[in-house]
């Protein structure tokens, strides 16, 4: 086992996997990201494509400090102008365009990873089952206040296992961390032109992977996912746009049906059923009683800072 550290050669075509991370003011936690990647210990070659959507903060300065410490492995864009706020996808438009890899690995640069065999585990896996297309692993969670919870690991799944597709999108395309996804890189080789309008990033990687092939999981946890931290997902979206993004991925699974020819309709009603739940819940008209309570049942997730807003979000008009 070797580490990846010492790559003399930026254009070697044999390396095996494309780590994809994306960051934005992200200056308090993007080295914790970038380490995690430059301590994994591989029987083969990897790079790291980082895309700086214009942070205004001190995240490029850091980013390029380990561009010029590892030339040949970082491998960064630096935007001059914030490209999602223009609503252009930059996994889509500017990452997975320039990757080199047989599999790519996602890790958002507020996010880390907490194993150094974790690539060379997925790798392992995805290469023992062919028909794998995605693959994802256990995780915790951390919360603003420093708590840590569980994000995803079932008890029922035994390690190395294939998942059902229809579990694998019953929590909305959400059911896996975003920094423990490992996929092959034919799975984003095409991506429908709908997908783009997507205003989130899991449900369409995950709706093109289960046509892709089968769906498996390690029960290691390998990964922490923020909650809550500036510019992730949970505070970027602003209420007033939930109802919006809701139609919007409605939409998504109704061109994703008719592309697929109605191959997954099972899938798709739950899918709706949950994500009709999980945004509408931020709807005001939902009770204080439904906030109080699922904030209770689920706090060891999301600690006191989460659930405090989930509740205050109920009362919002």
């Amino acid at each position: 086992m070797k580490t990846n550290q010492n790559f003399d050669n930026k254009n070697d075509l044999s390396i095996l996997v494309s780590i994809c991370c994306l960051t934005f003011n992200h200056q308090n936690y993007i080295r914790q990201c970038l380490d995690g990647f430059m301590v994994q210990q591989t029987n083969f070659k990897f790079e790291v494509l980082i895309h700086d959507d214009a942070s205004t903060d001190n995240t490029a300065t850091i980013v390029r400090e380990y561009e010029h410490k590892y030339p040949a492995i970082i491998k960064p864009i630096y935007q001059t102008e914030n490209q999602y706020s223009n609503g252009i996808k930059p996994s889509i438009k500017f990452q997975f365009p320039r990757v080199k890899g047989k599999y790519i690995a996602m890790c958002e640069g507020d996010d880390y990873w907490t194993d150094p065999l974790k690539l060379q585990k997925q790798v392992d896996f995805m290469e023992s089952h062919p028909n794998l297309s995605f693959c994802f692993h256990g995780a915790q969670t951390l919360t603003a206040d420093g708590i840590y919870g569980i994000y995803y690991k079932k008890k029922q799944f035994k390690d190395r296992q294939l998942v059902p597709k229809k579990y694998f999108l019953e929590s909305g395309g959400g059911g896996y961390c975003t920094a423990s996804s490992f996929f092959r890189t034919s799975v984003v080789k095409s991506i429908p032109q709908y997908f783009t309008k997507c205003p989130v990033g899991d449900l369409p990687l995950a709706l093109l992977a289960i046509t892709k092939g089968d769906i498996g999981y390690l029960k290691d946890e390998m990964a922490v996912y923020r909650l809550m931290t500036d510019n992730s997902w949970s505070q970027v979206t602003k209420f007033d746009k939930k109802n919006e993004n809701l139609v919007i991925i409605f939409d998504t699974i109704k061109q994703f049906e008719i592309q697929t020819n109605f191959k997954y309709s099972n899938e798709m009603v739950l899918l709706k059923k949950v994500m009709n739940y999980k945004f509408g819940f931020y709807n005001y008209k939902h009770s204080i009683f439904k906030s109080l309570k699922y904030a209770i049942k689920n706090f060891n997730k999301m600690g006191i800072h989460y659930s405090l807003k989930l509740i205050k979000d109920s009362f919002r008009k």
